[in-house]
């Protein structure tokens, strides 16, 4: 994040999975991250396959039975009940949102239930995982396999990402992207695991390539255009009620 080549402050050798990741910390931005790095290509076949599930859940194909056993829904609703009461707390409470891009869809039950809520609101979704998305995707208006698939003039009036910023390898460009599709009045809303909260080997695992706090993850919005205008460590707004922080952010 802050461009210096080291050297870091390792923190980890391995994962929760005895994998030989190695997570270190900056001693001058402070960014918790893997090093070496994953690839992008390696992160792709990752994502995409029966293997990512399988390590967290233990499962390799999602179905109607899985999303009741593992609580899909049940974040779903924290997620929108969430939104909800954001919106109602704003001085001029946004009376309509026309559009909502969700990335990381997974199997989409926070964009059925988002509609449910919202209704009259045009679904998009971010999934590359073709094992997770089959359950849902007729219902959305347009799903992409990759952020950079979006039309170059496409804009919405929500983007949210759901435990997805800790996955992405190289985040300042990605926001960069984000910022580019969300309307001036729109708003980034996600969670993230906070370093801050860690304890034990829990969120130390291969796919977490990025670990953020509220300073760092403040430093990676403003690089990429954002501010943060909520931020939150309460329970009753977390999916990840053991580690997470929820964050709003509009671009500046």
């Amino acid at each position: 994040m802050c461009a210096s080549t080291g050297p870091y402050k390792v923190l980890f050798e391995k994962d929760r999975y005895s994998l030989p990741v190695r997570t270190v910390e900056c001693d001058d931005c402070k960014l918790t991250f893997s090093q070496p790095m994953p690839t992008e290509h390696f992160l792709n076949k990752f994502y995409s396959s029966g293997i990512y599930r399988g390590l967290d859940w233990g499962i390799v194909r999602v179905n109607e039975k899985v999303v009741k056993e593992f609580g899909a829904v049940q974040r779903a609703r924290i997620h929108v009940d969430f939104i909800k009461h954001f919106l109602s707390q704003l001085s001029s409470p946004k009376k309509n949102i026309h559009s909502i891009l969700d990335i990381g869809s997974s199997e989409g039950s926070f964009l059925t239930l988002f509609k449910q809520e919202f209704p009259g609101t045009s679904l998009y979704a971010v999934e590359p995982g073709k094992h997770f998305r089959y359950l849902h995707e007729k219902d959305f208006t347009k799903i992409y396999n990759n952020i950079d698939n979006i039309e170059s003039d496409k804009k919405f009036d929500v983007i949210t990402l759901w435990h997805v910023l800790e996955h992405v390898r190289d985040p300042i460009p990605f926001l960069q992207t984000i910022a580019k599709h969300l309307h001036s009045d729109g708003y980034l809303i996600f969670e993230v695991p906070s370093v801050s909260r860690y304890f034990g080997m829990s969120p130390i695992h291969i796919d977490h390539v990025i670990h953020l706090n509220k300073i760092t993850a403040q430093k990676m919005l403003d690089l990429a255009g954002f501010d943060i205008t909520f931020y939150s460590e309460d329970n009753s707004f977390l999916m990840d009620k053991l580690y997470g922080m929820k964050i709003v952010a509009r671009l500046r």
